[in-house]
């Protein structure tokens, strides 16, 4: 059984608590509560800035942007292992799994990475104290 509840007003908390709390629960059948902020998902702006970087270093190295995309993701992510009846796999996380914040690693990383390789490309992320109303 998963449920998921969003508390936005005291009064929405309340009902949450009253439901679970009557949920059958023992030490033969527990249950974990999760409590945390809600999920930011990446921006649009996000998703924007790592495709322009990952091409903006396949110009420099000769690669598609999808392959420079691929090798920042195993870098970043690492790599998933498997093998099926004798044949060996490698899956990589999907960079759509992450959240705001991670993506935003993600991003910074894929700055080292080209660094890292001595790969000079113009810097694309806004200053800091930047803010845009679409993407709060």
């Amino acid at each position: 059984m998963n449920r998921f509840f969003l508390a936005d007003s005291p009064d929405r908390l309340r009902r949450i608590l009253a439901s679970i709390s009557s949920l059958a629960v023992s030490k033969q059948r527990p249950l974990e509560v999760v409590v945390r902020e809600p999920r930011r998902e990446k921006t649009g702006g996000q998703r924007r800035l790592f495709h322009a970087v990952c091409s903006d270093i396949a110009l420099e190295l000769g690669n598609t942007p999808a392959q420079i995309k691929h090798a920042i993701k195993v870098d970043f992510y690492g790599e998933d292992v498997y093998i099926v009846n004798g044949v060996r796999y490698v899956d990589v996380q999907s960079s759509e799994d992450s959240d705001r914040e991670e993506y935003s690693r993600l991003l910074d990383h894929s700055y080292l990475w080209a660094a890292e390789r001595e790969i000079v490309i113009p810097d694309r992320r806004r200053p800091p104290n930047h803010n845009h109303r679409s993407e709060r």
